[in-house]
């Protein structure tokens, strides 16, 4: 009997993924700050997305703020800050859940009557 060949991984080292985790929750970070930024709406610019049309200043808020939560989500998964962190993946399908809702509410009320 042959033994089973053995599998091919591939490991990062920990600073490698560290760096990863630690950048994308700056990345995402700034961009929840800066759609927060854009909820103001001291701008007469406005935000419009296909098939949807202009955004609402709470669809950006709620879209910065889940934004904001996944990066503490990747800050603690980094720093192995184990106290108050959900599965990753509950995080992002209750940021998805979020936008996607909001994104919902600003399609219907921008709907031609």
């Amino acid at each position: 009997m042959t033994p089973a060949p053995a599998r091919r991984t591939t490991k990062l080292p920990h600073d490698v993924i560290l760096a990863l985790q630690v950048g994308g929750g700056a990345l995402v970070a700034a961009l929840g700050l800066w759609l927060l930024s854009r909820a103001r709406r001291d701008t007469t610019e406005e935000i419009h997305l296909a098939g949807v049309g202009g955004l609402s200043s709470l669809t950006l808020s709620v879209s910065g703020l889940s934004c904001l939560a996944l990066a503490y989500h990747a800050f603690a998964y980094a720093f192995n800050f184990t106290t108050f962190r959900a599965p990753m993946w509950i995080a992002l399908v209750g940021a998805l859940a979020a936008v996607l809702l909001s994104l919902l509410a600003d399609k219907l009320e921008n709907r031609p009557r």
